[in-house]
């Protein structure tokens, strides 16, 4: 509750920053440069920060970045009231926070599995992504009409008191501590060999391997059509419409959320992934089909509904094979690799649409004749095939996992590392009290 709270301050702030920043330059560029301030600096402190997790006591790592976090917001506050607010304060201030939220990430994540029966992983880590659709769905509604009734000013204090919740949550938690890692203890080894038994952990595992490729290959689908969403309703509405399809998206994550944290997810995790990757990739096929806003309205939220589902069950593998100790380094090789997918999948999506699929589909294109009698001929339809093209890979992946061995068995043919939840106690009951 703590971190959801926290997100939604987070949330605030960060659409605020943006318009503000926005009416003041009226510069799509300045706007970019800030998504990559948040973005670039995570995947580059991510190696390190793999390291110091597994080094230091998770809580506290988490604590300071919280501290860290609410010191960047207040500090541009006062700027702010000062008058002296400047786009490249906010850009150095999105650098430190990026870098400080990946210490928490990794720290996070890696004390679930020291907090939660393993039976209820993938129920655990879906309340985790419920946080970051309430965060998707409340913050851009309330920031709108916080910026008029208290200004950005006011939405900066806000967050500060958000993070005293994450802070208080965090103080209120104990964290059980990992087993030292017995050649850890045996003597002092360098930052780069320690990230490097990470990637030695997950390469000579193939299951974890095939696993970590699926979902950087969903990942690339996903940040694709993310990119050709809205270009493509766009061509049919207005920017409006747009945002309410934007906001069924954060209703669709959200209910996947809900139901997976009930359910708890099926008894082998490898078919929630593999499973509703076939689901996702679907809905993606059917949002590029339609010229019908509400079809595409459902498709939308479809992709969103399967993907809390897809993450979770995924996370809960990882957390159940790797070991307690090793999990910050491990989590850290896999982070970096799949946050690498982002740019990669929007530098495609934008190249491929504007330079080959859309010029396919204008009139006189050449699958104006072929392609086009289906789904149509002129602006946004060649969007809207690539958007299809992307749902086929999406599902042909998911299908095709299920004909990989490694990766279908992966639950089998790998150890569990961590133990059952102790017999004389109602599961939910003991992970509640660990809380």
């Amino acid at each position: 509750m703590g971190q959801v709270v926290s997100l939604v301050g987070s949330g605030l702030t960060g659409f605020s920053l943006g318009v503000w920043i926005f009416q003041r330059t009226e510069s799509v560029s300045q706007f970019a440069l800030i998504i990559l301030c948040d973005t670039l600096p995570a995947i580059l402190i991510s190696p390190l920060a793999g390291v110091v997790v597994d080094r230091l006591d998770r809580r506290r790592v988490m604590m300071l970045s919280v501290l860290v976090s609410m010191g960047l917001v207040a500090a541009l506050a006062v700027l702010l009231l000062v008058g002296e607010l400047r786009t490249w304060n906010i850009a150095l201030a999105m650098v430190v926070g990026s870098i400080s939220a990946t210490f928490h990430r990794l720290s996070y994540s890696a004390s679930i599995s020291l907090m939660i029966p393993k039976q209820h992983l993938v129920r655990a880590n879906a309340m985790v992504q419920l946080g970051a659709a309430a965060g998707q769905i409340l913050s851009p509604l309330l920031a709108a009409v916080l910026l008029e009734a208290i200004q950005l000013r006011g939405v900066l204090l806000i967050d500060c008191i958000s993070y005293l919740f994450a802070l208080a949550a965090l103080m209120l938690v104990r964290i059980p501590r990992p087993d030292i890692d017995p050649t850890r203890a045996a003597g002092a080894r360098s930052i780069t060999g320690e990230f490097l038994e990470g990637w030695h952990f997950i390469r000579s595992r193939p299951g974890l391997i095939r696993l970590m490729v699926f979902m950087a290959s969903i990942l690339i689908c996903g940040g694709i059509a993310r990119v050709l969403l809205v270009p493509l309703i766009l061509r049919l509405a207005s920017v409006k419409v747009a945002g309410m399809v934007s906001s069924l998206g954060g209703v669709g994550l959200l209910c996947g959320g809900i139901l997976v944290t009930v359910w708890g997810g099926p008894k082998r995790r490898v078919h929630g992934v593999l499973g509703f990757g076939v689901l996702f990739g679907a809905c993606l096929i059917l949002a590029g089909s339609q010229t019908s806003l509400f079809l595409i309205g459902a498709s939308v939220v479809g992709i969103m509904f399967g993907l809390p589902i897809i993450a979770s069950s995924s996370q809960a593998i990882w957390q159940t094979k790797t070991p307690a100790n090793l999990q910050g380094r491990v989590f850290a090789v896999r982070t970096t690799l799949l946050m690498l997918t982002n740019p990669l999948a929007y530098i495609v999506a934008g190249q491929l649409a504007d330079k080959v699929f859309e010029p396919m589909l204008l009139p006189g294109g050449i699958l104006a004749a072929s392609v086009g009698r289906v789904i149509g001929v002129g602006p946004g339809r060649g969007v809207g095939f690539m958007l299809m093209v992307t749902g086929v890979v999406a599902a042909g992946l998911s299908i095709s996992g299920y004909c990989h061995p490694a990766l279908r068995l992966v639950e089998d043919e790998l150890p569990d590392m961590i133990p059952d939840a102790p017999a004389t106690k109602s599961p939910i009951i003991a992970g509640a009290g660990r809380l």
